[in-house]
């Protein structure tokens, strides 16, 4: 009867495990419209969209040159902040792309996580399944947001047109913007090509909306997990019998080996894009905000839609790659100090040297690193808010 029970039990537990394995699906759609799920990897669908990205690269690139060349600072403001999210899109492709193997081995070791007989008590539980609801929230807040914020900005020379049509003021001609700043290779004279080169961009909308989710839902989803993983390792060392459990504490250590292992290799696999992130994010939130107030001053009511739910979205996702960032390090601390309030001192010699080695690794904590000069945390995004802020402040008297 009580064997019964406790059957019944877990299997309510185990639903629950998954429902949050369903990250994973998450991560293998977006990753698959790019061609870059791991473990059924599209090199033609990913070698094509990389191509053209290529392309429409260089052509932002000659406009960004054509927009220094003519001492124009607020077209040079314009394509500095496209210049920008392209840079960012060719780090998250590159990231992708060049440590995909990688990602396919983390996540096959994570998928295993996701059985509730791996977990000993419902504190266990409750705080793995704590960071996979919140990387969840976060990564649903940044999957509306940049849908909105990817269709608003493609189609905001369109309301501008539509906009200008309703105004029997005006008498401002039809003008052919696109809604990226390229430099074409032909001129736009009738309304046939330029409907056909507004659709040939249609692509690249495709490109950036999945690049920027599917790289965002994997940091989230990866390093919430470890977080999870490092709290769990944290209460099993904390409820440990160190006189009567020695083959639990050669588990613990070997789990805690294992988790240093791939906390190490995400550092390493994500210091390039996320040093890109770091800056990109400090210069696009300055010149989204200028933008945003040039808009209210001008009246421009389309843009301003479009610049402040940009704007919005280039802080929050920065403050989640930030906030993954604290709880890692939180976590790796929390892990020092349950080693440091165990009873290892009546351990038998040999698994006290263990014990030892254990503890002097686990004070230096896990983290994020943005290049190897500055680790993700919420301290680094007040430093990158007030930085751009204070870029902001010399814009505005510089212009």
């Amino acid at each position: 009867m009580k064997k019964t029970i406790l059957q019944e039990y877990d299997k309510e537990n185990q639903k629950a495990f998954d429902e949050a394995k369903t990250l994973i699906t998450w991560n293998k759609y977006l990753m698959s419209a790019l061609g870059l799920w791991p473990s059924h990897r599209y090199d033609f669908i990913f070698v094509s969209l990389f191509c053209y990205y290529i392309f429409h690269f260089l052509l932002d690139y000659a406009a960004f040159y054509f927009a220094l060349r003519s001492f124009n600072l607020i077209k040079i403001i314009g394509a500095t902040m496209e210049n920008v999210t392209m840079a960012q899109i060719f780090l998250r492709l590159y990231t992708m792309r060049r440590y995909n193997r990688q990602y396919g081995e983390i996540l096959e070791e994570f998928t295993r996580d996701f059985s509730v007989k791996n977990y000993k008590s419902e504190e266990e539980r409750n705080t793995f399944l704590s960071y996979n609801s919140r990387s969840k929230f976060f990564i649903k807040i940044v999957v509306i947001f940049l849908g909105v914020t990817a269709i608003l900005y493609f189609t905001k020379p369109l309301i501008r047109q539509l906009s200008l049509s309703k105004n029997v003021n005006t008498t401002k001609a039809f003008t052919y913007d696109l809604p990226y700043r390229i430099h074409l290779l032909y001129k736009i004279t009738d309304i046939q090509t330029y409907i056909a080169t507004y659709i040939s961009r249609i692509p690249i909308l495709y490109i950036i909306g999945f690049t920027q989710t599917a790289m965002d839902c994997l940091t989230l989803t990866v390093i919430a997990h470890l977080c999870g993983q490092l709290g769990v390792l944290s209460i099993r060392i904390s409820n440990l019998d160190v006189v009567n459990k020695s083959n639990e504490l050669n588990e613990i250590i070997q789990r805690h080996q294992k988790l240093i292992k791939i906390g190490l290799r995400l550092r390493r696999m994500y210091r390039l894009c996320l040093l890109g992130h770091f800056l990109g994010a400090t210069i696009a939130i300055c010149i989204l905000v200028y933008q945003v107030l040039i808009s209210i001053a001008a009246g421009q009511k389309t843009n301003l839609v479009t610049f402040f739910v940009f704007g919005f979205l280039n802080i929050f996702r920065l403050y989640t790659h930030c906030w993954v960032g604290e709880y890692l390090i939180h976590e790796s601390i929390n892990v020092s100090h349950a080693y440091y309030r165990c009873k290892w001192y009546k351990l038998p010699l040999k698994d006290q040297k263990s014990f030892i080695i254990c503890i002097k690794r686990s004070q230096q904590p896990l983290s994020l690193m943005a290049g190897n000069f500055s680790h993700y945390s919420l301290v680094m995004f007040t430093n990158v808010m007030k930085s751009a802020m204070a870029y902001l402040s010399f814009l505005r008297n510089f212009i």
